[in-house]
């Protein structure tokens, strides 16, 4: 049965670099997820993805030991978003905007099979993803799965040590558009507001003392040093559009540059 290298990582403190998804193209997702990255999600929270072609995005994707670990961004945090997700062969899901513990406490018992959770068993591509059978993968799936969760509210970020108190959780990650927005600032990635910064240091305390992963999305390697210097671990470096973007808007701008 294939490790999820991912979670490994995150209990060592490793560092790790990922970025996300929001294109429906099987291709792009196979393309992207032989670049290098440590990991690659699937953001179906943002992105116009369905399930069926998260599924086959992740069947795409490579299978060896340096294949990136596949994630999906849930629609929301529920339980029938999380359990379908893993069905279709996520390694871990990232549930965004969770607000206070009983959300956190549902997302983790979610995400595994009892008696740890109440993760559902049925039939999906769970362990074909996994390379195993139907039986080791619901033996071994409690100890695979990556649980995170998203702090992206300033409600949230006051109720940070209750949050991540919770057993079962894996990682909690930034997301600093929201986070602004709710504190009334620009949203924007690389937000440097002193309240927004001390928010954001708040959550990260809480992780430490609870042993929980700390993440945060970027917009680039400055904000990955800002962040990194803070005790962050993984990065969530903008997404495929993005970086498709940015390439053509620098190649115009070297060629138009008056333009």
């Amino acid at each position: 049965m294939r490790r999820n290298r991912l979670k490994e990582a995150l209990k060592t403190g490793a560092v790790q670099y990922g970025t996300f998804l929001s294109l429906p193209d099987p291709l792009a997702a196979e393309r992207v997820s032989r670049v290098g990255w440590d990991w690659v999600l699937i953001d179906m929270e943002h992105g116009q993805i369905d399930l069926s072609t998260a599924a086959t995005m992740m069947a795409c994707m490579p299978q060896d030991e340096h294949a990136p670990t596949p994630l999906i961004r849930v629609p929301r945090a529920s339980h029938d978003h999380i359990k379908r997700a893993l069905d279709a062969g996520a390694f871990g899901i990232l549930a965004p905007m969770v607000m206070d513990r009983a959300e956190a406490e549902m997302v983790a018992a979610a995400t595994r099979y009892p008696p740890d959770g109440n993760r559902s068993v049925a039939g999906g591509r769970a362990p074909t993803a996994f390379g195993t059978t139907a039986p080791e993968y619901f033996h071994e799936a409690n100890r695979e799965i990556l649980t995170l969760i998203q702090i992206e509210h300033i409600e949230a970020v006051e109720r940070a040590e209750a949050i991540l108190s919770v057993s079962g959780l894996d990682g909690v990650f930034i997301g600093p558009s929201d986070l602004s927005a709710s504190m009334h600032l620009p949203p924007t990635l690389s937000q440097s507001d002193p309240a927004f910064v001390e928010a954001v240091r708040t959550v990260r305390d809480a992780a430490r003392r609870h042993k929980v992963a700390a993440g945060i999305m970027v917009a680039g390697a400055e904000d990955i040093d800002r962040w990194a210097s803070e005790g962050f671990t993984y990065f969530g470096v903008t997404s495929e559009v993005g970086f498709m973007l940015a390439g053509m808007t620098q190649f115009l701008r070297q060629i138009r540059p008056s333009s």
